[in-house]
């Protein structure tokens, strides 16, 4: 079979998925910020959240489903262009990125775990709290489950999902580019540099900026368009 066509489709496909991914963050980003002023919603207190979910619950769950999207998104990505990039190369780059693609896969099923709570489990306490009929000693369990899965399953989402297994997918993605010996050590440094970035260093330090979380993501962000840069000349030089 011709080597062009073996690479050329699984690189397009690549380049779509990416494209898809960073359309449906941004389409999630303003779609949960107009309706919640998420992401700093996450940190909101019961009796503020609880109307919010309420009234814009639709929009809401919509705006979550497409950040779902963007997350499992990650899984095919990492695949496809972890095997693309190291394909032809040494069979250490080769098993590094196999590494790095079973944390893809552990990085989305935490995701996803962690954004399913504010689509179902916080919609049914939400509704629950603010109903009138609703009695005082049952609006206040609400708001103890809101803080008991909101630190759960936020930790498993944010800590496990985003911070600590996307940061080893992208460490060992990196170190996967730098040990195939195909003449990639810049990007894959590159990647390694960023895969720190997102480490989940809020939880393990005492103080850090609060930018810091929103410049780690919009490198992530930029480092998918890399990516996406360099299947696009992979599948042109095929």
């Amino acid at each position: 079979m011709d080597t062009r066509i073996e690479t050329r489709g699984p690189a397009w496909a690549g380049i779509v998925i990416i494209a898809i991914m960073f359309t449906a963050f941004q389409a999630a980003f303003f779609t949960l910020g107009s309706a919640i002023n998420w992401p700093d919603s996450l940190d909101y207190e019961p009796a503020r959240i609880f109307p919010m979910l309420v009234e814009k619950g639709p929009t809401v769950f919509a705006g979550y489903y497409l950040y779902l999207l963007y997350s499992l998104l990650l899984i095919p990505m990492i695949i496809i262009s972890g095997d693309l990039l190291t394909r032809q190369g040494s069979y250490a780059g080769r098993l590094l990125m196999k590494v790095s693609m079973g944390f893809a896969v552990a990085s989305a099923v935490f995701r996803a775990l962690g954004i399913v709570r504010w689509q179902f489990p916080m919609m049914h306490l939400a509704e629950l709290h603010q109903d009138p009929a609703t009695a005082d000693a049952i609006r206040a369990q609400t708001e103890v489950l809101y803080y008991t899965l909101n630190l759960y399953a936020g930790k498993v989402g944010e800590h496990l999902g985003v911070g600590l297994a996307g940061a080893l997918t992208l460490l060992f993605f990196g170190g996967g580019l730098i040990a195939s010996d195909l003449d990639r050590k810049v990007s894959g440094w590159l990647t390694v540099a960023i895969g720190l970035m997102i480490l989940p260093l809020e939880d393990f330090l005492s103080w850090i900026p609060e930018i810091y979380i929103t410049v780690s993501t919009t490198f992530f962000l930029l480092w998918l368009l890399f990516v996406a840069g360099w299947l696009f000349r992979l599948q042109s030089r095929g």
